[in-house]
């Protein structure tokens, strides 16, 4: 078989592939013999029609099947002779299938760009002794008590003050247009809670049941970039109606209180599972942190280019991603397109980030020997079937049907890479 590699922009190729007649030959040849032992044809025995009335009867429909035979076996043995790997399936020209003439066609693909390790140790950040203080131990039980407490409704007179609960509606209008993800008909809100921005907030104290108040209100822009909604950073103008107002009682903690809460024997045990809550907490929240940093590092220090096909498939991904939660807050599917193609820039440069990302991680577990074990799949896929509330099971035949299983093991390696990298940075 004969290759020539055109290299053509960026990281594609084009590979021209030429089979030798003789192999096209014995290929074609094998190929309807093997349609002859179990053809079926009028006239004759269930595989003895003469070889000629086969090749006559499924003429077409055989060489379509042929070629597909004879490209994929081609494309496979480039890749092993030069050790390709391609990014998705490959752009297919074929010529026309004859006997006796070699079989020529084209594949077009990009390949995964060169990783080249230059930093990935030096990473470095500081981890302190996480422990829960007294002042945050109390607001925590606190937040407990207000899980269990009772609602008294309050005098008609009555006004909004921080800590009231009430129930509004409430419309959005961004320069007079109307934005349904930020309205909602009977939401609760516990005023002071930062349920809703604080300025969103601050405008209810005052109000009395019954009434309708426009206020604007600038919502805010998360440091963090996985913690923006789509909301986020614009100024708008509420008109909220003011249904109901009630006041929270708190139950006492005691030793009851904590027996009934949960298994704890009193008061302090359930102080002390508080504690430890808030601790891992605090864990979590350094380890997300820690992995930010890290990846920036990773990044700065590692150049790689991101291939313009994940970059294009991660950009599907997050727009799909982002469509569902628009479409959950309300909007129609013309708003979802427009609001989707505002962020087109943003969701490009989230792509692009987790794209090298994912390529560095990748070469480092690799270079580093780092591999996802069955311990290691198992308790992601068991973290997924809880967040989803499905079986386990269920989970491990819907990856496998959809073919993402592959997938779900590379995050998971890619993931166990990156915490090797933070725990060798403290």
């Amino acid at each position: 078989m004969k290759i020539e590699i055109e290299n053509l922009q960026g990281h594609f190729k084009k590979l021209m592939i030429e089979i030798p007649a003789e192999t096209v030959g014995i290929k074609m040849n094998n190929f309807y013999r093997e349609l002859q032992k179990n053809a079926e044809l009028k006239g004759f025995r269930k595989g003895k029609a003469p070889l000629n009335v086969v090749r006559e009867v499924y003429g077409d429909n055989a060489k379509s099947q042929l070629i597909r035979e004879l490209v994929e076996d081609g494309f496979r043995q480039a890749i092993m002779e030069h050790q390709f790997q391609p990014l998705g399936n490959p752009e297919v020209n074929v010529e026309t299938l004859l006997e006796g003439v070699p079989f020529k066609f084209q594949l077009t693909f990009e390949n995964t760009p060169p990783v080249n390790l230059v930093n990935y140790t030096g990473f470095k950040t500081a981890k302190s002794e996480f422990k829960a203080t007294d002042e945050e131990l109390l607001k925590a039980l606190e937040s407990v008590r207000s899980q269990i407490g009772t609602f008294d409704e309050v005098p008609p007179e009555t006004t909004v003050q921080i800590g009231h609960h009430v129930q509004i509606d409430y419309n959005a209008e961004e320069a007079g247009k109307a934005v349904p993800e930020g309205s909602e008909k009977d939401a609760f809100l516990e005023t002071g809670s930062g349920q809703l921005p604080k300025d969103f907030e601050q405008g209810l104290v005052g109000m009395k049941a019954g009434e309708t108040k426009t206020f604007t209100v600038k919502i805010p822009m998360p440091e963090n970039p996985e913690e923006k909604t789509p909301l986020s950073g614009r100024t708008l103008d509420f008109t909220v109606s003011l249904k109901s107002i009630r006041k929270k009682n708190l139950p006492e903690l005691t030793d009851e209180l904590a027996k009934k809460i949960g298994p704890f024997d009193g008061l302090e045990a359930l102080r002390t599972r508080v504690r430890e809550d808030l601790v891992r907490q605090k864990e979590a929240n350094w380890k997300r942190e820690a992995q930010e940093k890290a990846v920036g590092y990773l990044i700065e220090n590692n150049p790689v280019e991101a291939p313009e096909t994940m970059v294009n498939a991660q950009m599907e991904q997050l727009a799909i991603d982002a469509g569902m939660q628009l479409s959950q807050m309300g909007l129609a599917q013309d708003q979802i397109e427009e609001r989707l193609k505002g962020w087109g820039g943003e969701i490009s440069e989230r792509a692009v980030r987790m794209v090298k990302t994912s390529l560095l991680l990748s070469a480092i577990a690799k270079k580093e020997n780092i591999q996802a074990t069955d311990d290691d799949l198992r308790n992601e896929i068991m973290r997924i079937a809880a967040q989803s509330r499905k079986n386990p099971k269920d989970v491990v035949e819907d990856f496998q049907k959809r073919g993402v299983m592959p997938g779900l093991i590379r995050q998971v390696t890619e993931l166990k890479a990156l915490d090797w990298i933070v725990g060798k940075a403290t």
